[in-house]
């Protein structure tokens, strides 16, 4: 039985009463706005629903996907035999009845509200992430940040399904965060909520930070044209940017892509990009970057390929 027939099947007997979207292109559902067709789109309402899924997926051996904002991911132009879980509805946030210092946030909540969530309560430590086009689940996945923050440095606590053990529950310390990485992402693992330990102070101090933070955004990436973000993690030593740049790469067009001229770490879809495109340039700079510095640049952005696995990039 093909993949997709297999998929189909288990829908029907099992999940019929959970949301499904089916033939949805990728390109509609990722900020780079490239991408094939997924034949399924599931939507969970719920952490308990989320887990039920899991648990049956892993049973059943259905391979799947979990997909936020699409931020941070090409899927090639051919599409993925894969069940796509959209947790766009698993978009719960509160104040931890015991500590009012304490957010509790389901995985679909975006970035952009959980530090809104966070000013309106006057509490501080989560501004850095105002700006991340993410959801909470994918931000613990990486360890995302920016302007010196990262997510390590506020959260509490996670649950997560673990292929393995299921549901458990992960502190600070158990996630062992690295730069942009984690055990999770190690494990292949699934955040479904997470607890963030913040401070008490003047929303004044934080909206001040977030206006500050929100306006070098739009004045040095180019937030006009559709990416996925920085394209590569910083290299020990150095930064991406100023290797692209000092290759004279900066402003290089490859097909329907071209590296940002207001910031060489951005690789922006200008003119009706394939995934091929994006996939093209960045073995390009890899190989321009390599010859000249000897330095290699790891993608921070994940490529799909049509098999479900993420590419390895030399």
């Amino acid at each position: 039985m093909f993949c997709s027939e297999k998929i189909d099947v288990f829908l029907k007997d099992k999940y019929n009463h959970i949301e499904c979207k089916k033939n949805q292109y990728l390109s509609e559902y990722t900020t780079m706005k490239v991408g094939g067709k997924v034949e399924f789109m599931l939507y969970p309402t719920s952490t308990a629903e989320m887990i039920d899924l899991l648990r049956a997926c892993e049973q059943e051996s259905i391979p799947y996907f979990i997909l936020g904002k699409g931020s941070n991911i090409i899927v090639n132009d051919e599409g993925v035999e894969l069940l796509f879980i959209n947790i766009q509805k698993l978009d719960h946030i509160y104040l931890d009845d015991n500590d009012n210092t304490k957010i509790i946030v389901e995985a679909g909540v975006s970035l952009l509200e959980l530090s809104t969530f966070a000013l309106t309560h006057s509490l501080t430590g989560l501004e850095f992430a105002c700006g991340i086009p993410g959801t909470v689940g994918g931000a613990v996945f990486m360890n995302a940040g920016a302007y010196d923050g990262e997510i390590k440095d506020v959260l509490y606590s996670s649950l997560v399904f673990d292929k393995k053990q299921g549901e458990i529950t992960l502190n600070n310390q158990e996630h062992q965060f690295s730069y942009r990485n984690s055990a999770i992402a190690q494990n292949k693992s699934v955040v479904l909520s997470s607890v963030f330990q913040l401070q008490k102070v003047t929303d004044d101090m934080i909206k001040n930070k977030m206006d500050d933070y929100q306006e070098k955004r739009e004045s040095k990436q180019p937030l006009e044209f559709p990416s996925a973000g920085s394209t590569f993690k910083r290299p020990e030593g150095h930064f991406a940017g100023k290797l692209i740049m000092d290759a004279g790469l900066q402003g290089m067009k490859m097909g329907g892509v071209s590296i940002s001229i207001k910031h060489a770490g951005f690789i922006v879809n200008d003119n009706n990009a394939k995934a091929q495109d994006v996939l093209d340039l960045i073995t390009h700079i890899q190989q321009v970057v390599w010859e000249k510095f000897e330095v290699r640049l790891e993608p921070e952005v994940k490529f799909l390929e049509k098999n479900g696995e993420f590419k390895i990039f030399q």
